[in-house]
């Protein structure tokens, strides 16, 4: 079948994802391609200015085409320029345009106009989802002519009007706010950038009797401020929401955000028994670290039994540290615990060695996915599968990974564990290697910037990390450094120093099927083993006293010479006589220097299989 003689359907999805500048040219190859490339071309305009617009609706106007209406085709226009809401209010060149269903009125610039100069003359009742981005100084006079603009898509059910960075909210008192959901009575998705009026007393007992918005379920609220009282009024204005995205900085050139409340606001919060009743996703963000900040959670939706899947919390500028996040961890997962599916903490705490905390992880037999970034936190990883056996992904940074010694004094059942995601991270050996016994799953596994410890443990001295059980899809390990120790259990309290870094890296396999066998330590006289590269890290001068860590794969004849080096045996002898090379803070020599690495012996990282590394 020639291109020219394929059905209308499969030329409608080529056009769909064509460039715009190519689709002209696709309507010129031949006259099966003009119907399908055209009505895509019109389906979606972007243009810069309303003059672009302007252009387009006089093509339309003039057209003698009657037959193939192409306005009519038109669903989406997206501006990316700069626009004058002046432009908006006194332009008719959306009559063009009938079945218009969405708009991207780009950045909308508000001019210090009055307000009874101009009279809309948009008729949007086609619109259903609208989007902008605000560049104006904040006044209410802005607010207002916005909401006018939305008087005008009754029909509307998904408005983002922010938020976007460095842009100036809308600010919206508790009766402007009603306004707009009066105006908008469709709606089910709300993406918006605002600035809220405190809620006084009498307006607060009231409240019950707000008209529920009962088709939202999407709600993406950044706040540049608000008070404890909005809390309440949610949740009995959003019965039925799903999704709620919650930004709150913790101060803006206005001042502190979260206002403080008394008796009266916080018996108000608690007498409501059920919030969000139908609530799945939070992602909730805050730059403060004080339980005042955290009313969201700590005295309104940690209390209710809301039905949480899954729940995304960030804390940014954070000062309480390590004991702080791992409480939050504690009692995000205590309270949602038969719902959870997947749960993501971001803090803003490098780990301390000398301040090790070791939150506690309730048993769920649902939670499918953990990250932890930046938390400072130390975690048992055989106290973690066992409490979520059907836990699939572990993403951890910044901290320590290890296993508790009552691991050895237990049966452990085998895990389904398929995602290890590692950075920054301190570990021993043995983690790796344990991981590797326990979830014969594991198919993805990235070690990036992590402190890798062990003890000697092959015949001529180097360190032997047994990962023989898994079989992996992709393997990363770059900026990844590893260390000897004494013994696996490593004293995290001592620094790595850069006379026990080990530069040189074996990769290698089993050759034939992984070991199915419940035994942890595989006999290498059971298996052949196949080399299948080695790496060396190495360090670049860039300035005095700054150096990169690189990673390279040795050459042929530099593998060759690396081989026999450590046939020879000659590592102990070696090691008595250390050369003095230039090294970085971290053991590091320039890639020339290479062999200089040798007597240092190398890491073999032993997998079952392996598909990508």
């Amino acid at each position: 079948m020639s291109a020219s003689d394929l059905p209308f359907e499969i030329l409608s999805n080529i056009a769909r994802f064509t460039p715009t500048s190519d689709k002209c040219c696709c309507i010129l190859a031949c006259k099966a391609w003009k119907i399908p490339f055209q009505e895509s071309l019109w389906r979606k305009i972007q243009v810069y200015s309303m003059k672009e617009l302007e252009n387009i609706s006089d093509i339309i106007n003039s057209s003698t085409n009657k037959t193939m209406p192409f306005n009519l085709m038109t669903t989406d226009i997206r501006f990316t320029g700069i626009i004058n809401f002046t432009g908006w209010q006194k332009n008719n060149v959306f009559q063009a345009f009938p079945n218009l269903e969405y708009i991207d009125m780009g950045s909308l610039f508000f001019s210090e106009i009055k307000m009874d100069e101009i009279k809309s003359n948009l008729e949007w009742s086609s619109i259903t989802k609208l989007k902008t981005k605000f560049k104006h100084t904040r006044s209410r006079n802005s607010t207002i002519k916005m909401l006018g603009i939305l008087r005008s898509t009754p029909n509307l059910r998904v408005l983002d009007i922010g938020p976007h960075y460095r842009r100036v909210p809308l600010e919206l008192s508790l009766q402007l706010y009603n306004n707009l959901h009066n105006m908008l009575p469709s709606l089910t998705s709300m993406a918006a950038n605002l600035a809220l009026d405190d809620i006084n007393r009498r307006d607060a007992r009231k409240i019950r009797k707000t008209e529920p918005a009962l088709h939202l379920t999407s709600l993406y609220l950044h706040l540049t401020s608000w008070d404890s009282m909005w809390l309440y009024y949610f949740a009995y204005k959003y019965p039925n929401l799903r999704t709620l995205k919650w930004r709150a900085p913790c101060q803006t050139e206005r001042g502190v955000i979260i206002k403080e409340y008394g008796e009266e606001e916080v018996s108000l919060l608690r007498s409501i028994k059920k919030v969000f009743p139908s609530l799945e996703s939070l992602d909730f963000y805050t730059e403060e670290t004080t339980e005042l900040s955290h009313a969201i959670l700590w005295e309104f939706i940690c209390r209710s039994s809301v039905p949480l899947k899954t729940l995304h919390y960030k804390l940014k500028f954070g000062a309480s540290g390590a004991i702080f996040l791992g409480t939050v961890i504690r009692r995000l997962l205590q309270s949602f615990i038969k719902t959870l599916e997947r749960i993501s903490v971001i803090g803003d705490f490098c780990f301390e060695k000398d301040n090790i905390v070791e939150p506690e992880f309730p048993f769920s037999a649902r939670l499918v996915s953990i990250e932890i970034k930046d938390c400072g936190i130390s975690i048992a990883l055989d106290n973690l599968l066992d409490n979520y056996p059907a836990l699939l992904q572990l993403t951890f940074y910044n901290g320590q990974l290890y296993i508790s010694p009552e691991a050895a004094l237990r049966e452990s059942r085998q895990h389904g564990l398929k995602l290890l995601n590692l950075n920054s991270i301190e570990a021993n050996a043995s983690v790796l290697s344990y991981t590797s016994f326990r979830c014969r799953n594991l198919q993805y596994m990235d070690l990036g910037h992590s402190e890798i410890h062990g003890s000697s443990s092959t015949e001529n001295g180097s360190l032997y990390i047994d990962m023989s059980y898994t079989s992996f899809k992709s393997l990363k390990f770059s900026d990844a450094m590893f260390y000897y120790s004494n013994d696996d259990d490593y004293n995290y309290d001592d620094d790595p120093s850069k006379n026990t870094a080990i530069n040189l890296v074996l990769l290698s396999r089993l050759a034939g099927n992984c070991p199915a066998t419940g035994k942890q330590d595989i006999k290498k006289s059971e298996y052949s083993v196949e080399h299948l590269a080695w790496y060396h890290f190495y360090c670049e001068l860039e300035y005095v006293f700054d150096f990169t860590l690189k990673i390279r794969k040795l050459s042929e004849q530099e593998v060759i010479s690396a081989v026999d080096y450590f046939k020879e045996s000659q590592l102990k002898k070696d090691r008595e006589n250390i050369s003095e090379v230039e090294r970085s803070g971290f053991g590091l020599v320039d890639k020339d220097y290479w062999k200089e690495d040798l007597c240092r012996g190398y890491v073999e990282l032993r997998c079952g299989h392996i598909a990508k590394y």
